[in-house]
């Protein structure tokens, strides 16, 4: 795909330019080039073409094809050579629409030109898993291995597509419908990549829709490794029998506990029906952690969406409190826990600025029937209580379309626009009565040739009750433009991080060890922190049976500081390091990450080199669009 759109770029020196045809006879090694589609075919190929104009090319890349195929077929004579040469010889392919400039761009502008138009036939089209492409659909998979895997896949069902899709025939063609229906099903994790195209009919009054698909391979499996004596291992299949929906299992095993093994099943779906939903069924037990839980959430995926809400029910039993964003270890504990959320979102009356109000609330109920002791001044987070919460926001929702960010060269959609939210509530527990008031602010948009920037600030404090406890909150995420240099792509990536308790008790801390990456069991606690990295990330062409390779190095720094009451101290962390991450986006699991930190400065550290070997998650900007009411949380 690199070679065929540095075409586009000297494509105003082509001479032929054909007129509208109602079939093209494309010959292996030609080019025909559309008005937003190139096919290079494998073979003699016919193509109807409606009303458009195109070009025939000779590729002039043909020779240097020719003599890697006849590489191919020298090496082919000895089964050694052969495989040596599948595993260094990468077929070009269209692995990104934004070929070798990949610059980042506004979702809808593909479509724009055919604004208006009546929505006509539209048809849904698979690509091969392994070495197909959503920008070529005439791309078949040569690798034996690719081809075996294809074999045993099930593809997706059409329903699932069509369910998910906002498009529907007769309606009037909006760009934003089209360009959220592909992110709609990017946003599926059994989908590896999604193209939607729209080809204008012979009297100029509809637009058919081609829906390109493709899927990722259903199994995977996920690998942590924590120093020597903790591993945790995940399969999973999902997208079982193609019906979108998901199950897992995992095992855990931990050398520094009494109880060693551990497990956890999960199943759940992110579809029911034409509902766009996410459900979770959940056992666990691990350790000390037993959990039985069920869940149901529906978000506001697009502007477009007028109703949302969810339940998520759980029985706990844990030495360690975590949900909304708190994390506690102060003993054991048995919860029941019921959360449920409604809400309703209004479209102002605006074409492009995509503005919406919204109003949701929330009923939290959580009733301990284990736990540390408490008192009306200690251990507040195992208070037995009824929590009610309502946030009125207005925001502004576009998406844009780049690659290189998390994944290794697909499309990817990163949000712009804002929220601002007026978070309001009331605590009753066991103890008092509180209010609750809050406020967050998201604002990210995209500098061309500066890069993305995402701002975070929230305030939220508790009131009326023994002490008018809050926190203050700021975060800053960046990634800059994306640098070429040869064949590798060079990305970076900065986070900010500030975070300061209002009037918290002693009893209340926060950390550094989500912050500052490796930091382990050297949890000073405190009132305050701050924290930076940076990170620069190389793209490689590194190839291997699927998979890619982006190795990267960091600098983590953070400090922590308490000054309440008798307490006066600080704390600071220096660590840098680097590693490897491989993903293949055919594949299920995440992306495999080989890291090392050293500590520069720290004190009371375990260890000042550490080594790991985890699966990462994708980087998750979908916080900016999430309008379920929660608390800032002091963490």
């Amino acid at each position: 795909m690199r070679k065929i759109l540095f075409l586009l770029f000297i494509g105003s020196q082509f001479s032929l330019l054909a007129t509208p045809a109602d079939t093209v006879r494309v010959r292996k090694g030609e080019l025909l080039i559309l008005k937003d589609t190139i096919f290079a075919p494998s073979a003699d190929t016919q193509i109807v073409v409606r009303n458009l104009d195109y070009q025939l090319k000779g590729n002039p890349y043909q020779n240097s094809q020719k003599f890697y195929d006849r590489m191919r077929e020298i090496s082919g004579k000895n089964k050694i050579t052969a495989r040596l040469f599948d595993l260094l010889y990468v077929e070009e392919s269209a692995q990104s629409e934004f070929g070798k400039n990949p610059e980042s761009r506004n979702s809808i502008e593909p479509f724009l030109p055919y604004e208006d138009l009546r929505v006509g036939k539209i048809t849904i089209r698979h690509v091969d898993i392994l070495q197909g492409d959503v920008n070529d659909t005439l791309r078949r998979a040569t690798a034996y291995y690719a081809k075996a895997a294809n074999r045993i896949h099930m593809n997706t069902w059409n329903s699932i597509i069509r369910n998910t899709i906002t498009i529907h025939s007769g309606e009037q063609l909006n760009p934003y419908t089209v360009a959220d229906s592909e992110r709609l099903l990017r946003r599926l994790q059994f989908i590896q990549d999604a193209r939607i195209y729209v080809e204008q009919s012979a009297d100029n009054q509809e637009a058919d829709i081609t829906v390109v698909v493709q899927d990722r391979f259903s199994y995977g499996l996920r690998f942590d490794v924590d120093a020597i004596n903790s591993i945790e291992s995940r399969l999973i299949n999902r997208n079982i029998a193609g019906i979108g929906k998901y199950a897992s299992a995992s095992y855990i095993y931990d050398g520094r506990s009494e109880d060693k093994h551990g497990y956890s099943f999960q199943a759940g779906g992110q579809q029911i029906g034409k509902l766009i939903a996410n459900i979770r069924l959940n056992h666990t037990n691990i350790n000390t952690r037993k959990e039985w839980g069920a869940e149901l959430d529906k978000p506001f995926v697009s502007p477009e969406t007028k109703y949302g809400g969810g339940v998520d029910i759980r029985n706990i039993a844990d030495s360690v409190l975590q949900f909304d964003g708190l994390r506690e270890h102060v003993g054991y504990y048995r919860l029941n826990y019921q959360d449920l959320w409604i809400g309703r979102s209004v479209a102002l009356p605006t074409k492009y600025q995509r503005q919406n109000i919204t109003w949701t609330a929330r009923w939290l109920r959580s009733k301990f029937m284990n736990r540390p002791f408490v008192s009306a001044d200690s251990n507040n987070s195992y208070y037995s209580r009824n929590l009610l919460l309502t946030e009125l926001s207005i925001s502004s929702q576009k998406f844009m379309k780049t690659n290189y960010i998390s994944s290794f060269g697909i499309s990817e959609d990163i949000p712009m626009g804002y929220r601002l939210s007026i978070v309001g509530g009331k605590d009753f527990n066991e103890f008092y009565t509180q209010d609750y008031i809050g406020f967050q602010i998201f604002f990210s948009t995209y500098f061309v040739n500066w890069g993305y920037i995402l701002l975070n600030q929230e305030v939220g404090t508790f009131q009326n009750g023994p002490a008018n406890r809050g926190v203050f909150k700021t975060n800053i995420n960046y990634f800059s433009p994306l640098f070429d240099v040869g064949n590798y792509y060079l990305r970076n990536f900065f986070k900010f991080s500030f975070v300061k308790g209002i009037d918290q008790p002693v009893s209340s801390n926060i950390s550094l060890e989500d912050r500052i990456r490796d930091l382990q069991n050297s949890n000073f606690p405190g009132n305050s922190a701050i924290s930076f990295t940076v990170e620069q990330v190389t793209f490689t062409p590194w190839y291997f049976y699927g998979f890619r390779f982006a190795p990267f190095v960091y600098y983590n720094v953070g400090e922590i500081w308490d000054y309440r009451e008798d307490r006066s101290f600080s704390h600071g962390y220096q660590g840098m390091g680097g590693g490897l991450r491989i993903r293949n986006e055919s594949l299920a699991f995440s992306t495999l990450e080989l890291r090392v930190t050293h500590f520069i400065t720290g004190q009371n550290l375990e260890k000042s080199t550490v080594f790991s070997l985890s699966s990462t998650m994708p980087i998750n900007f979908n916080n900016i669009f999430r309008f379920k009411p929660t608390i800032a949380a002091f963490r």
